[in-house]
């Protein structure tokens, strides 16, 4: 469309009184430094062309829920602080990165023989699509000081599937021994995942691996075939060979991240 001169002129004050806005609620509001850009065109969440710039600011509304954007335009917001979400013109918001769950809270396995849940989280239905994965860490400390070594067995179970079972037996003393596991898998499809497990068990009362001969690391790979269309817990259970009060297994803390299908 051609623009008379008049048209032009009421066009370029409009973007002006917008520019003068936007400088102002981002110096003011987004306390900008020397080593940032003092262009407002970049720094404006949205553009369609160079006759309109958008004025929605994140800051302007709390709390805030992102509209579809203008085709062609992909708009990024933090979800309840733990998600990075993309949204695009057709309204479809997926999530880029995050953190599943968090948990601080102490399991101990102590004084029992049965197999004890350490950590579990349900895994929603279709969150993971076709490639999209997840990543668990947890650590804690382990003691025994029965005067006689005894088998713990570590167990990773994702649906109906033990994936990972791993048993070890390390000498008996009154110190604890500080341990690290970091299990891993993604989707090859949506319902094959392929795996992987790290784990780290301290010498007795060292917070690092001073004795390399004391010290334990159990490393694995493995695969499954859990239909993630539905929902599927992601459980993490130990169990000592025998019960004792002075057998003790402790989760401390745990958090699952979230991967995208790509």
């Amino acid at each position: 469309m051609v623009m008379t001169s008049e048209e032009l002129e009421v066009k370029l004050r409009t973007l002006e009184d917008k520019q003068s806005v936007l400088e102002e609620l981002l110096n003011g509001q987004l306390q900008l430094g020397a080593d940032h850009t003092q262009n407002p065109l970049a720094q404006a969440t949205d553009l369609d062309d160079l006759g309109s710039v958008k004025t929605h600011l994140d800051f302007e509304e709390a709390p805030l829920t992102p509209g579809d954007p203008p085709e062609d335009v992909v708009r990024l917001y933090a979800l309840d602080g733990t998600w990075l979400v993309m949204k695009d013109s057709n309204g479809s918001a997926v999530p880029l990165i995050g953190i599943f769950d968090r948990d601080l809270s102490q399991q101990n396995v102590v004084d029992t023989g049965a197999e004890v849940s350490i950590y579990s989280h349900v895994i929603p239905a279709n969150t993971l699509g076709a490639t999209g994965g997840v990543r668990l860490t947890l650590t804690g400390d382990r003691l025994n000081d029965t005067g006689s070594a005894r088998f713990t067995s570590v167990k990773v179970k994702l649906g109906a599937t033990s994936v990972f079972a791993h048993s070890h037996s390390p000498s008996v003393n009154a110190a604890r021994r500080y341990w690290t596991m970091v299990i891993w898998f993604f989707n090859s499809s949506a319902s094959a995942q392929k795996w992987g497990l790290k784990y780290n068990l301290t010498a007795p009362g060292a917070q690092k691996a001073q004795d390399a001969s004391a010290t334990l690391v159990a490393q694995g790979v493995a695969s499954s075939s859990e239909d993630t269309t539905g929902d599927l817990t992601l459980d993490v259970t130990v169990q000592w060979e025998a019960g004792n009060p002075s057998r003790s297994f402790r989760k401390e803390m745990a958090f699952l991240e979230f991967f995208p299908a790509i």
